[in-house]
């Protein structure tokens, strides 16, 4: 049973991980280790994972996924609005949808 302060606690050390992914002034290599961690925390507070984060790890492999490096990242319309995410280390390709906020 993990409490609700470690809960709070896991979720905001998660978040910081995920936004210093996204800073392009760190190496690619930490970087990639940060997704890993805030991975590990999440599981250990049986936390959910957020949309975010389930975009950077593969869902085969399990792999961190960098864009442009080990992954291809594309928006495609159909057969629903999606991104199409391929890891390049096992070569799967998944679909990740999402709700548009563009009026059709």
């Amino acid at each position: 049973m993990v409490s609700r302060r470690a809960r709070r606690h896991g979720y905001r050390e998660a978040q910081r991980l995920v936004r210093l992914f996204f800073n392009t002034g760190i190496p690619r290599e930490y970087r990639l280790r940060y997704i890993e961690e805030a991975y590990k925390i999440l599981l250990k507070i049986r936390g959910e994972k957020p949309s975010l984060l389930k975009l950077f790890r593969c869902k085969y492999c399990g792999s961190p996924l960098h864009p442009g490096v080990n992954a291809v990242y594309r928006v495609r319309p159909r057969p629903y609005l999606h991104v199409a995410v391929k890891c390049l280390v096992c070569g799967k390709t998944y679909r990740k949808g999402f709700k548009s906020t563009a009026r059709r």
